[in-house]
């Protein structure tokens, strides 16, 4: 199982802060770089890129969720708490 920190989600955040949109292929390429992940989506149409472009990007919870996670400082040390976390994420809970 492969985790992000807190500081790739801030940096991923900061770096679309304030644009009303954003390109998906910069916020693709900034995924791998911050994550040093492949980004999910290698191919796709343009059409297609600027539809998830606006919705993830004009999701009301979405943005509220990077908000938040930008805002919230705390690190959690303690593995059974991310464990217990990581938990309620994947089922919804």
């Amino acid at each position: 199982m492969q985790f992000v920190t807190k500081e790739q989600i801030d940096q991923f955040y900061i770096k679309f802060k304030g644009k009303d949109i954003v390109n998906l292929n910069e916020m693709l390429e900034v995924f791998q770089e911050i994550f040093d992940h492949p980004a999910p989506v290698k191919m796709m149409s343009e059409d297609n890129k600027k539809k998830i472009t606006h919705s993830l990007f004009t999701n009301p919870t979405v943005m509220n969720d990077l908000k938040e996670a930008a805002e919230d400082n705390e690190l959690i040390y303690n593995e059974e708490d991310i464990m217990r976390i990581v938990h309620v994420v994947q089922n919804g809970r």
